[in-house]
């Protein structure tokens, strides 16, 4: 005969303690104490953790990531920066280590239109070309 379970029992996933992964970024890890009273009611406490590295993705031209105070929580976090200046500034990878001491990737994606009137990029139809204003 196995253990009898209650019919209020839960099974959680442990899960990892420190953030691994960018997918993680709005994550807030916590753990979970268990005290069994002496009659084998459950009580449940989650405690937040605030150990490790955070993990922050920033978007935007390097100029504005070096500079904008609102990233400044990003200074002390894994950091994964998307540039989208049209043209990839001199030293961004030094200037990003500057302000972001832990930065770990870089991906340069500039925001360039395309026009109907120019002939569309090959692989991309005037249907999925943008209009510039």
């Amino acid at each position: 005969m196995g253990p009898r379970r209650s019919p209020t029992a839960a099974v959680a996933y442990s899960g990892s303690p420190l953030p691994y992964s960018f997918s993680e970024e709005r994550h807030h890890k916590s753990v979970s104490i268990v005290e069994l009273g002496p009659d084998g009611a459950a009580t449940v406490d989650r405690v937040r953790l605030d150990v490790g590295m955070n993990v922050r993705s920033i978007t935007g031209r390097l100029d504005e990531l070096v500079s904008d105070r609102s990233h400044t929580e990003a200074e002390t976090a894994w950091v994964r920066a998307t540039l989208t200046d049209t043209e990839l500034p001199h030293q961004a990878m030094a200037r990003l280590k500057r302000r972001f001491p832990a930065w770990s990737s870089c991906v340069i994606a500039p925001k360039v239109a395309c026009s109907m009137s120019r002939r569309p990029a090959p692989g991309v139809t005037a249907a999925t070309s943008r209009r510039s204003n």
